[in-house]
C-alpha cells in the first residue's frame, strides 16, 4: 500500500511537470505545482517536527525534544513510528506517565513486526522503571529469541546485571560481545559482569580498551566509575579519584542505576 501511494505521488508530479512543459500558460501550471508542494509540506509536518526532535535529543536538549515530539504526535495523521519514538524519548527523559500515555495511543495489533518489537521494548523498560524488572527481562529474552540486535544485547545485558544474576549476565554479555565488539555499552556490560564476579583482571582489560585505546570515549558514566574502582583496588587512589570525577561529568541517565549521588558517595568514602 505504501509503495502504491509513493508511485501515485510520483505519477502526479510527472503529470504536473508535463502540463508545465506542454502548456504555454505557465500561470496555470506553476500555481498547481506550488499548491501540490505546499500540500506535501503540510502532510510532512509530523516528520519535520520529529526530525527536529531527534536533533534536539542528540544534542541533549531534552525539553526541546519532548516539545517537538509532543507537537508531532498531536497531529491527527502522525504515524505510529513517530509515536513510539516519542514514547521512548519521554521514558529516557524520566517522563513515565507521558511514555505510558503515548503507548496507550498506539494500536499494537495493527503494527508491523519491527514496530511491535519497538513497542514491546519501550513497554518493557517502562515496566522496569515502574518496579517490575523481572517482566522487563522476560520481554527482552523473548525478543532476543527471535530478533538478535545490538540494542537488544545492550539492554538485556544491562537488565541482567542489575538483577544481580551475575553468572547469567556474564554468559549473555560474552555472547553479546561476540556479536558486536564495537558497542561501548556491550563492552561495559561485559566488564561489569567480570567486576562483580571479582575477575578484576579481565574487567580492567576491557575498560583499558574502552577508555585508553579508543579515540572516541564513552559518553556515559559507568566505564569511568568502574575503572576508577579497579584502580582503587590496586591502591591507585589518585587516578581512581580522577576517573570518578570524569564519571560525574557524564550525563546521569534515567535508564541507568548509576547516579551522580552514588558516585559522590563513593568519592566521599575514599
Amino acid at each position: 500500500m505504501k509503495k502504491l501511494l509513493i508511485f501515485a505521488e510520483i505519477l502526479i508530479i510527472i503529470l504536473i511537470l508535463q502540463c508545465l512543459i506542454l502548456s504555454k500558460n505557465y500561470l496555470i501550471g506553476i500555481p498547481i505545482l506550488c499548491a501540490y508542494l505546499a500540500y506535501k509540506l503540510y502532510k510532512m509536518r509530523p516528520s519535520i517536527l520529529a526530525f527536529k526532535g531527534n536533533i534536539a535529543f542528540e544534542k541533549k536538549h531534552f525539553k526541546k525534544a519532548l516539545n517537538y515530539y509532543n507537537a508531532a504526535t498531536k497531529i491527527s495523521y502522525s504515524d505510529n513510528f513517530i509515536k513510539l519514538r516519542y514514547a521512548y524519548i519521554a521514558l529516557n527523559c524520566g517522563e513515565l506517565d507521558e511514555c505510558k500515555r503515548i503507548l496507550d495511543l498506539v494500536p499494537f495489533n495493527q503494527l508491523n513486526d519491527m514496530l511491535k518489537n519497538s513497542y514491546k521494548m519501550t513497554d518493557a523498560l517502562y515496566s522496569w522503571k515502574s518496579g517490575n524488572l523481572k517482566m522487563a527481562i522476560d520481554v527482552y529474552e523473548n525478543i532476543h529469541n527471535s530478533h538478535q540486535h545490538t540494542l537488544v544485547y545492550e539492554t538485556l545485558g544491562y537488565l541482567l546485571l542489575i538483577s544481580g544474576d551475575y553468572k547469567k549476565a556474564l554468559k549473555y554479555n560474552e555472547q553479546a560481545y561476540d556479536y558486536d565488539k564495537d558497542s561501548s555499552i556491550i563492552t561495559d556490560n561485559l566488564a561489569q559482569s567480570y567486576f562483580y564476579l571479582e575477575n578484576y583482571e579481565k574487567a580492567k582489560e576491557l575498560y583499558s580498551e574502552l577508555l585508553l585505546k579508543n579515540e572516541k570515549k564513552p559518553s556515559f558514566p559507568e566505564p569511568y566509575y568502574y575503572y576508577g574502582l579497579l584502580l582503587n583496588k590496586e591502591g591507585n587512589k589518585t587516578d581512581c579519584i580522577k576517573y570518578l570525577k570524569e564519571a560525574l561529568k557524564q550525563r546521569e541517565a534515567f535508564l541507568s542505576e548509576l547516579t551522580h549521588e552514588k558516585i559522590n558517595k563513593t568519592l566521599a568514602s575514599l
